[in-house]
């Protein structure tokens, strides 16, 4: 296990919800060892697209197992409950939130793995410490902020008494050097970035033999607001960093995998109940994240709304048609074929996730000197029998 996280390529941050979770589902199978998801786990409380209701607390965290599995198979994801770390989801539960979540997997033949960083609270550190000594051939991942964590003096210090009191080597550590949104990066920015990126990314590879060292950022807004019926555009100079980063220091692209939060950055908010979304699709290019927002979802229009948002996607130069991944070829089909159901919010955020993850290891794959991959008939798979 540990070993093949030594050839991961990409750490997504994702929240858990019901499109993240199909994208990951519906990714490509010669793509999927390629990717490790990071879980953002939220509070309870939202609308449950599944259900159709919200779920309880207790519902949220138990359903995680299964949930999981349906969408990840026996594929390894580590997942961050620090939103659930309180009374709240702990009512009911003989065991600490994270480790109900990592039992519940278990239960449910998925794999997951603790995710924490220093700011986690001492019982969400204890569950952590538990899973460690206990499954001495598992992985854990452990985020730092390098712009707030590593300007401290006392870092190096501090986080080796941080990973002996997880009992944890730094051979097991999936490090996280998270610097989160980046939205106000522009494009002629990247490179003065780059530097810090480079000195934070050497200064980590000093303190131990990580079993993983991911540079993760966003340059999509944590909070878009837009008039219906527009089209913004944002400069992907994540990506641009993380190209620039190994033109630079070729040494790192056996070190160094990249990450970054998909096509949703923003913090969690407080839980609602079924409301009216906006027709919206987000989409990532090489170069751009590309918004689309349409009207609201409201009667007579409903979520028919989303037609005239995906026929302006299609007719953009950055989308390259429908064979690139199914998230694509279901915004195609919204615009070509008038019997493909509408979806739903959750459906618009997998075709736009599905889309993201296929961009990014698509562009990894470019950067390495490798073929992206292409999907695989079910006669070409007969075939290959022959």
């Amino acid at each position: 296990m540990l070993g093949l996280l030594r050839s991961m390529s990409y750490l997504a941050i994702v929240k858990w919800k019901a499109g993240e979770r199909r994208a990951l589902a519906s990714l490509w199978p010669s793509r999927k060892n390629n990717l490790t998801p990071l879980f953002e786990m939220p509070p309870s409380g939202d609308f449950d697209h599944e259900k159709q209701r919200p779920l309880t607390p207790l519902e949220h965290i138990r359903l995680f197992g299964k949930r999981l599995h349906d969408a990840w198979g026996r594929s390894l994801a580590f997942i961050d409950a620090m939103a659930v770390d309180d009374d709240t989801h702990k009512a009911g539960l003989l065991v600490h939130p994270l480790t109900e979540l990592l039992e519940r997997a278990q239960t449910a033949r998925a794999l997951a793995c603790p995710a924490t960083s220093l700011k986690h609270s001492p019982e969400y550190q204890d569950a952590v410490r538990r899973f460690a000594a206990h499954y001495s051939h598992l992985p854990i991942a452990i985020r730092v902020n390098p712009l707030d964590d590593m300007e401290n003096e006392s870092f190096a210090k501090e986080f080796a008494n941080f990973l002996d009191y997880l009992g944890c080597t730094p051979d097991r550590v999936v490090l996280v050097l998270d610097f989160a949104s980046l939205g106000a990066l522009k494009p002629h920015e990247v490179e003065s970035f780059v530097e810090t990126v480079t000195e934070r990314i050497y200064d980590a590879i000093e303190l131990g033999p990580w079993l993983k060292v991911v540079t993760a950022f966003t340059s999509l807004p944590t909070l878009l607001k837009m008039k219906p019926n527009t089209v913004e555009t944002f400069p992907r100079t994540d990506w641009a960093a993380y190209r620039l980063l190994l033109e630079r220091e070729s040494a790192l692209r056996s070190m160094v995998a990249y990450g970054d939060y998909a096509i949703d950055s923003a913090p969690f908010g407080k839980p609602s109940g079924p409301v009216a979304p906006s027709a919206q699709l987000r989409f990532s290019s090489e170069e751009h994240y590309v918004v689309v927002k349409g009207v609201q979802t409201k009667k007579p229009i409903g979520y028919a709304a989303i037609r005239p948002v995906a026929k302006t996607l299609v007719e953009r130069d950055e989308f390259i048609g429908p064979a690139f991944c199914e998230g694509d070829a279901f915004v195609d089909r919204l615009v070509h074929d008038a019997k493909t159901g509408t979806g739903n919010a959750s459906t618009w955020r997998w075709a736009g996730t599905d889309h993201h993850f296929a961009r990014v290891l698509a562009d990894l794959a470019t950067l390495a000197g490798r073929e992206p991959t292409v999907p695989v008939t079910p006669e070409e798979a007969q075939m290959e029998l022959f």
